[in-house]
């Protein structure tokens, strides 16, 4: 199945009782991140443009506005690499002087 919405696609909130419950009913956002199980049921990270906090969302409670926004409009570019310890599952920056 297509996932039925796609990265960078701005989005209303839905109400229903979580929405109302977390008060984020109605909030325009912009879809950040995108997972599925099984290309079944769709979930969805959202920037909440009102209160810039991001949330994970079923697709059930997302609806279409037909607008976009640009990749560029949320990252700069920057690159931050991490070395992880395998046996610690430790991480730490590599080259952090270059941030």
């Amino acid at each position: 199945m297509t996932p039925p919405f796609d990265f960078y696609e701005i989005v209303v909130i839905k109400s229903n009782v979580l929405t109302r419950k977390h008060k984020i009913s109605g909030m325009r956002s912009c879809i950040l991140g995108k997972a599925s199980d099984n290309y079944e049921n769709w979930f969805y990270t959202v920037w909440l443009f009102e209160n810039e906090k991001s949330w994970d969302l079923p697709s059930t409670c997302l609806e279409k506005t037909g607008d976009f926004m640009k990749r560029e409009d949320f990252y700069d570019g920057t690159i931050i690499k991490v070395k992880v310890d395998p046996e610690s599952g430790e991480g730490e920056i590599m080259n952090p002087n270059l941030l």
